[in-house]
């Protein structure tokens, strides 16, 4: 496994980790190796997944669109290549409505 899909499973397992308690709320998580899908309570869906050969993590929004992320390796974040906002940045803006578990705001 090459430093690059590691990290990306890292991340999918940590956001995975961050996102369980919302199952409450009626979200579900499907975990692949090197994806990640989130299925809202409305059935819009998110699917996250590592790009090999870019050495992107691409979001695909059901509210926002596509997004591709680069990681910064000097402070070890996905920054969006459109405007530089954190993976963080992206998931608060998207998830606005949940009640975001604090561990996931830690994490992101």
């Amino acid at each position: 496994m090459s430093d690059f899909s590691f990290f990306v499973q890292k991340s999918l397992d940590a956001l995975f980790s961050g996102l369980l308690p919302l199952e409450d709320q009626g979200v579900e998580l499907e975990e692949s190796s090197m994806g990640l899908k989130i299925i809202l309570p409305d059935q819009k869906i998110y699917v996250i997944h590592g790009h090999l050969d870019l050495q992107q993590l691409w979001v695909s929004s059901p509210l926002s669109g596509g997004w591709h992320f680069v990681l910064d390796p000097i402070l070890g974040q996905w920054k969006d290549t459109r405007g530089h906002q954190t993976l963080e940045e992206f998931f608060l803006k998207e998830f606005h409505k949940f009640e975001l578990p604090s561990f996931l705001v830690r994490i992101l």
